[in-house]
């Protein structure tokens, strides 16, 4: 439940251990999604960054020719080795939410990071994307998430879930690294651009797709 509430917050209740299949499908509708919007096919070589538990992992690994599984987390990768077992064109690392030190330059067909982005300040969002651009090839695409500033207010009024993070934040600053981080979509934007990927598409400056030029 300890895992569960990390990756998925409050979203399915106060014991998701008992809502499992509820939170795979909820997955693997978010897998569908990306590959459309990032063109997969069974020949390529994909990255997840955040692979959590596996239960995305498990639902790509039959589509691809080889996924990369990563996490800052070792506790998550044994979890998601266990759900991912049997698929054997998976491979597991250990990231330190810096850079993707164990990948080869231009050896990543696409990528996608889930709900991951949302706990990165800016520093950590420009070296991710600096290690993308490495890793990724020519046309190489990547999906993420980001919690926009811009939506902050909702009918006059801040979202609770900032409200709620302010106060966890208040008892323990130390914890910084598991709130969500809000940043605005124009920022974030002018990092990609300054390296030159080509936005391919965004929207409602949630959802962004990066290609590499």
């Amino acid at each position: 439940n300890e895992m569960l509430d990390f990756l998925i917050g409050k979203h399915f209740g106060d014991n998701p251990k008992e809502k499992i299949n509820e939170i795979r499908s909820f997955k693997r509708q978010a897998v569908s999604h990306m590959f459309d919007a990032l063109s997969v096919t069974p020949q390529d070589t994909i990255l997840e960054i955040g692979s959590g538990i596996g239960y995305m992992s498990s639902a790509i690994a039959p589509q691809v020719k080889h996924l990369h599984c990563c996490d800052v987390s070792e506790s998550f990768l044994n979890e998601a080795r266990k759900e991912c077992e049997g698929q054997e064109n998976v491979s597991f690392h250990l990231a330190n939410g810096r850079d993707l030190s164990f990948l080869n330059d231009e050896s990543i067909d696409n990528a996608f990071s889930h709900n991951v982005f949302i706990h990165l300040n800016l520093f950590g969002i420009y070296l991710y994307f600096q290690e993308l651009k490495r890793i990724l090839k020519p046309g190489g695409k990547f999906w993420f998430d980001i919690a926009p500033s811009e939506n902050l207010m909702t009918e006059g009024k801040l979202q609770h879930l900032f409200v709620e993070m302010s106060e966890f934040f208040k008892i323990a600053p130390e914890t910084i690294s598991r709130l969500v981080q809000w940043n605005s979509a124009d920022s974030v934007a002018t990092l990609a651009k300054s390296l030159g990927f080509k936005i391919h598409s965004h929207h409602e400056n949630i959802f962004f797709v990066l290609e590499k030029a």
